[in-house]
């Protein structure tokens, strides 16, 4: 506007120019000040007491400007996310809480590690981290299944009385398996109990009240197994991805991660369509048949 006041001012226009630049600069002076009226706000400036779940992904809407005002040294985009995403910038943890179940782990240790670098604080739950899991074949599927969706259920709860603040978010470390399937007989009952997971991902994905991220690693060195890299560079890669802002982070060497999105999108629009939605319970605690005591929490 005050480049349009100058030519105006200071330059000599033709006759036929001056009306459009006129025109321009009258409603621009009415456009700031309607913002000036509405103390600041207009449509890239919308107050939110909660940060509601941004559904654009390329494009940035005022879900995403908001961010930036909260933490300026991030989300840089103004029209489009390309700079965010080159520069990583798309997603902040600086400041966000964290709980991760299976911490102990070699993942979850270098989750942990890479986050604390982040600066994140590990008191309440901004971020619920799911990295916890089993091969023994015995528990594989109340480890790396039943349990996650009860506690993400739990936390959709406490997520739907939160009426300030940021959007929280879930991560759930699963598998590749969940694409390759059983390569032999005692790794049956780990990729059954990983693709039982998918169609609960599916429905978590599309969830308002937090963001679900879909972290699927390849086989890493850990105490369930070896693996060709590190616990470390995995983490290193999930965050990568993150900071970009994929909700389905592909963390892998072999490129079957990539191959499992389209499965994941597809089976999820497939679902949608059908009506199908799972219904997993909220309870943490309970008994087992035969009088065992069923995996909560705090033992994870």
């Amino acid at each position: 506007m005050s480049w349009t006041f100058c030519l105006l001012a200071f330059r000599g226009l033709a006759l036929d120019m001056a009306p459009d630049l006129i025109l321009v600069l009258f409603l621009q002076v009415a456009r700031t000040a309607v913002v000036a009226w509405n103390s600041g706000h207009d449509s890239n400036h919308v107050p939110y007491p909660r940060l509601p779940k941004d559904p654009f992904t390329l494009f940035v809407g005022p879900q995403y400007h908001a961010l930036h005002h909260i933490d300026p040294l991030n989300y840089f985009g103004s029209m489009t996310r390309l700079l965010d995403w080159w520069m990583g910038t798309a997603v902040s943890l600086r400041g966000r809480r964290v709980t991760m179940t299976g911490s102990s782990g070699a993942l979850g240790q270098a989750l942990a590690e890479q986050l604390r670098l982040e600066g994140s604080t590990l008191r309440n739950t901004d971020v619920l981290i799911l990295a916890h899991g089993s091969k023994n074949g015995e528990h594989d599927f109340e480890a790396n299944c039943e349990s996650a969706v009860k506690i993400i259920e739990i936390f959709r709860e406490s997520c739907g009385r939160r009426k300030l603040g940021l959007l929280p978010e879930v991560w759930y470390v699963g598998s590749e398996a969940e694409l390759h399937g059983a390569w032999t007989s005692d790794m049956r009952t780990y990729t059954g109990s990983k693709r039982a997971f998918v169609r609960h991902a599916r429905a978590f994905y599309d969830e308002e009240t937090f963001n679900y991220r879909h972290i699927v690693p390849a086989a890493f060195a850990s105490g369930m197994g070896p693996g060709l890299v590190s616990a470390r560079w995995a983490a290193r890669v999930a965050l990568w991805w993150v900071r970009r802002g994929a909700r389905y982070v592909p963390v892998t060497y072999t490129g079957l991660a990539f191959v499992n999105f389209l499965r994941f999108k597809l089976g999820g629009r497939l679902a949608n369509q059908q009506g199908r939605k799972p219904q997993p319970s909220t309870s943490l605690e309970g008994t087992e048949p035969g009088g065992k005591q069923a995996l909560s929490l705090g033992s994870l």
